[in-house]
């Protein structure tokens, strides 16, 4: 914290961080990170260079391409949220919003 000389004025405040829950379980996660993987509008980039470092679940790194998405974020929430017979994902909406 940093004090003025003439009036204690703070102008460098850090105060105490909250802590962040996540929203959804590790399990959803997996179900939706495996849902955008063979959604339609989603192809792997075709730039050899164009890859990030992901932790396998042996917590090893492992290099993969990137997806790239070819529809907006909008239209790709829309049709994660809808009916499973429609081609969304079952356990999206949690029991407070419905």
């Amino acid at each position: 914290m940093v004090l003025s000389n003439v009036c204690n004025t703070k102008w460098s405040y850090i105060g105490k961080r909250r802590k962040k829950y996540p929203q959804t379980s590790e399990d959803l996660t997996q179900e939706i990170q495996q849902w955008v993987c063979i959604y339609d509008d989603i192809i792997h980039s075709l730039i050899n260079d164009d890859t990030i470092v992901v932790v396998d679940e042996t917590t090893s790194k492992k290099r993969v391409s990137k997806l790239l998405l070819r529809c907006s974020i909008r239209e790709l929430h829309n049709d994660i949220m809808k009916d499973v017979n429609e081609g969304g994902l079952l356990n999206v909406w949690n029991d407070i919003s419905k």
